[in-house]
Order: structure tokens, then C-alpha cells, then sequence
């Protein structure tokens, strides 16, 4: 079937060449003038097709061009986009390797590994660019998005960072938690936004998981010597933190007395509790009925970055890594009706 098809597809694309006259526009304000005929092959979901087409050059800009590969999309590449947009979902879910044995075994489709790595990193490089120049046109208050219908009771945004493995030129200068104090990650920070309208079994608010929607970035603690008092200490600092007593995790805190760089991260932890004191009253927030917890996040960057991008021996370039987030992001993301299915998810305060 997959044959019959190419070969279908074959005569219908032979069917014009592109021939558009002695000279056509070269694309620069010049005329290109009408070389031969050639034969170009294409990678399809069908199968490799050869592409006859009319090659133009243009004397003045020096190079060539064929008006027919504008038309089905091959325009300096030799992967039309229905391929490059399955072969992007390959490498977006597994390795390059396994993602060109997945597109042969289940499509019949032979491109070579390094193929499936060009086309999934420059898909996912648009699709970054595009997000973050519309974010940028957000921010600039020249682009308003419409706000989804019906708008949900509420919408909760949660944020982590985790590792990925990187090459030694991107972690080059940076320091690292090893013994010779290099780094060899580099931190991507992953948001996920969510709503939800069901509690479990012990009354707290749960997830919505249709409605989970993710970003990331690669935008860039001191643990007190306790001695046998640590496990009771950082205890009852998580029950200060889970009833919202920030004054009481910073005077606990403020009583070892540190200094140098110790001391300095030290401070810089306690003013991040002090100046989110508002946002961290987390007992009084179950009260009042929303979610609160870390958990969506967390396994966020288990599922959509570690799975992919932290397999054993994987080292990536900043851009690269980037790009297959970026896939990944938007193939675990529901769509905006999804997030907006349940219009009224607040629960009820206690």
C-alpha cells in the first residue's frame, strides 16, 4: 500500500515540473533565467519521491532555485512537512536511534539518525521561538490574548527547576555540587499551569489532569550541621512551613551563627522566605479550599524533561536540549478547551 502510494504521489508531483517561463523572480528583486529540468529525491510518509522540477539561476545573487519547491513545502530541505512534523514527535518521545527504528518499523520511512535529530531540533527550536516571541509581544502589551471560555474558578501555576546533562562546552565556567567543582548540568526551570475540581479521599484538592499545560526554560541550599537533632529540626521547620510561620523558620535559622559564603547563602535563602511570606501561608490556603503542593511540578520534570533528556550517557548542547523540551512541552499539553471543561473547579473552603 505504502509503494502504490509513492508511486501515486510520484505522477501527481510529475505532473508539473515548475516550469514558469524563460525567467522567474529569483526572490531578491532579480530574474533567474531557466536552466534544465532536474531531479530532485524526497523523503514522504509514503516513501522516498522523485521530484522533477524547472532549476532556475540568477546571475546577479549567484545561486539557484526551483519555484516548485515552494509548492510542497521542500524549499532547502529535502523533508516535506507531514514527515518532518512525525519524525519531530519520534524524536520528541525517544532517542534519535530508537525514533529512526520507530519510523521504519511503523511507516516504512529509512532516514538516518542524524536526520531524525536535525528535523526534531529545528522544529522545536520554531516552536520555542514562536512561543517566546509571542510571550515577548504579551509582555510589550502589543499582542492581547482572548481569554478562554467559559474562564475557569481558578488557575494555578507551579514552578521547578531540574538538571539536564550537557556537553562540556555548555557547562564550561559554571560551578558544579562534584568533588573537582565542575558542572556538567545546566538547570531548565519548567512551569505547569492547571486547574482542578475533585479533592481525594483525605478532603485536599486534586488535579484536573486534562487540563495540564507546560512551559520551560533554561533561564539559571545550605543544610545546617544538626548533628543528631537534624531529622527533629528540619521536622519541625516543615510543620512552621505547612501552618505558613515564616518569622518562626527564620528565627529557627538565625541562631547557628555562619559566615563567609556560608553565611551569605544563608541570608539569601531567609530573604526568599521573608519576601514570600504572603505566598507561603499554606495551612490557611486549605482552609480556603485551593490546591497547594509541589507534586504536579515535580513529576512534570520527571515525565516531560528527565525521561527524555537525562538517559544514561546523553550530553546536550543548551539550543539542542531546547528545542526537544520544547516538543515535548507541547505534546504534553491539553488544549485550551480542555483546561476550561470544567468551568466552576474551586472547591468550597473547609
Amino acid at each position: 500500500m505504502l509503494q502504490a502510494g509513492c508511486g501515486i504521489l510520484g505522477e501527481l508531483l510529475a505532473a508539473d515540473p515548475g516550469y514558469r517561463g524563460p525567467r522567474a523572480d529569483c526572490g531578491n528583486g532579480h530574474e533567474a533565467v531557466f536552466v534544465a529540468c532536474r531531479d530532485k529525491v524526497i523523503d514522504t510518509v509514503l516513501g522516498p519521491v522523485a521530484l522533477r522540477r524547472a532549476w532556475y539561476h540568477c546571475a546577479r545573487c549567484k545561486h539557484g532555485l526551483a519555484p516548485r519547491h515552494a509548492e510542497p513545502g521542500v524549499t532547502g530541505a529535502s523533508m516535506p512537512p507531514g514527515l518532518a512534523a512525525m519524525t519531530s514527535r519520534a524524536g520528541a518521545a525517544v532517542p534519535f536511534a530508537s525514533a529512526a527504528g520507530l519510523l521504519e518499523d511503523l511507516a516504512g520511512v529509512r532516514l538516518t539518525v542524524k536526520r531524525v535529530e536535525r528535523a526534531a531540533e529545528a522544529s522545536g527550536a520554531a516552536r520555542a521561538t514562536a512561543s517566546r516571541d509571542r510571550a515577548r509581544l504579551i509582555a510589550g502589551r502589543k499582542l492581547v490574548p482572548l481569554p478562554p471560555q467559559p474562564l475557569p474558578d481558578k488557575l494555578y501555576a507551579v514552578i521547578d527547576g531540574t538538571g539536564v546533562p550537557v556537553t562540556g562546552k555548555e557547562a564550561e565556567g559554571r560551578d558544579g555540587k562534584g568533588e573537582d567543582g565542575r558542572a556538567r548540568t545546566r538547570e531548565v526551570k519548567l512551569a505547569v499551569f492547571f486547574t482542578r475540581d475533585k479533592v481525594n479521599e483525605e478532603g485536599y484538592p486534586v488535579r484536573d489532569r486534562a487540563s495540564s499545560s507546560y512551559i520551560a526554560t533554561f533561564a539559571r541550599t545550605l543544610e545546617f550541621m544538626l548533628l543528631d537533632r537534624k531529622d527533629e529540626w528540619l521536622a519541625a521547620r516543615l510543620e512552621d512551613l505547612d501552618h505558613g510561620y515564616i518569622d518562626g523558620i527564620c528565627a529557627a535559622a538565625r541562631k547557628y551563627p555562619l559566615e563567609g559564603v556560608k553565611k551569605d547563602e544563608a541570608d539569601k535563602a531567609l530573604h526568599y522566605f521573608e519576601n514570600n511570606a504572603p505566598r507561603m501561608r499554606y495551612h490557611w490556603f486549605r482552609q480556603c479550599g485551593p490546591f497547594v503542593g509541589s507534586g504536579v511540578v515535580e513529576a512534570g520534570c520527571k515525565s516531560v524533561i528527565g525521561q527524555r533528556l537525562k538517559q544514561a550517557g546523553m550530553h546536550w548542547t543548551v539550543p539542542g536540549a531546547d528545542s526537544i523540551i520544547a516538543l515535548r512541552c507541547a505534546e504534553a499539553s491539553s488544549q485550551p478547551e480542555a483546561v476550561c471543561r470544567n468551568q466552576h473547579n474551586q472547591t468550597a473552603a473547609a
